[in-house]
């Protein structure tokens, strides 16, 4: 790392934007080899977010599915100049590129921004391997972010692989794979709402002891369509909060339907940008 490199990261417009327009400071692949490294399309910001572990990819699920974030930004830097100033106050050996002298560009794995009664609020957190907190190198630089964060008045949260339900991130990935891709051939977005609202009526008609597999099956034999679509209809519908789930359960297809919450008419699903 030069310099001159950072100075054209900046040009490139890491770290920079909102929303759709963010792009983050560290990629994918600026790395020829570093293991799990996902790319994921994101449902609430429409773009391909970075991330740079599994336990990163099973966080960034969990926000995406709390209605109340509204933005993600993963690899967000923080200011040099200001993390070497506070390093020096704090006396703690700011960190430099491997094999420099360049002083590193801290960056947080990820900043929210968050609805809160109104108000849009920032959240920046780390996610951590366990094994991570107990490197002295590590733990210093957790301590100049948190210092930084405060400086900023901005909430900081760490966040240890171990805290994170994998469970709940994987029902939330595959519960994510019904919505529309664009582009996506197949029956059209206008006949999936049909569908929803036809799911949903038969619903809240009445509490059922059938599971949700054989609920899916026979909503596609009734109304003669393909195998499959009933559970994808189904599954959008927990993404809107229609039904909810139980997100810890091994199978969400074995659940008895009575054991999901119907909450609300289904709606048509709205990218949402971050400010």
């Amino acid at each position: 790392m030069t310099e001159e490199k950072l100075r054209q990261m900046l040009r490139e417009g890491r770290g920079q934007g909102e929303g759709e327009t963010y792009r983050p400071w560290i990629e994918v692949t600026d790395f020829s080899s570093r293991g799990v490294s996902p790319r994921v399309d994101g449902v609430k910001v429409r773009r391909t977010h970075h991330l740079l572990s599994t336990a990163e990819r099973n966080a960034f699920l969990l926000f995406e599915w709390a209605t109340d974030v509204v933005d993600i930004r993963e690899q967000f830097p923080l200011d040099r100049d200001t993390t070497r100033l506070l390093a020096a106050a704090a006396g703690i050996p700011h960190p430099c590129y491997p094999g420099t002298k360049v002083p590193l560009v801290l960056t947080t794995d990820f900043l929210l921004v968050q609805l809160q009664n109104g108000h849009r609020e920032r959240l920046a957190v780390n996610v951590k391997q366990d094994e991570e907190l107990t490197d002295p190198a590590v733990l210093e630089r957790l301590e100049l972010q948190r210092l930084y964060f405060a400086a900023i008045g901005v909430r900081h949260l760490l966040l240890p692989a171990s805290r994170i339900p994998a469970r709940e991130a994987e029902n939330i990935s595959l519960i994510r794979t019904a919505l529309v891709a664009p582009g996506e051939t197949g029956l059209s977005p206008s006949r999936y709402e049909e569908l929803q609202r036809v799911m949903f009526n038969d619903l809240a008609r009445g509490v059922r002891s059938e599971t949700l597999a054989d609920f899916c099956t026979r909503f596609d034999r009734q109304l003669g369509l393909p195998p499959a679509t009933g559970m994808r209809v189904a599954r959008m519908l927990m993404w809107t909060r229609a039904i909810t789930p139980d997100l810890s359960a091994a199978q969400l297809e074995r659940l008895p339907m009575c054991s999901f919450v119907i909450s609300a008419q289904p709606g048509a699903l709205r990218s949402v940008s971050g400010g």
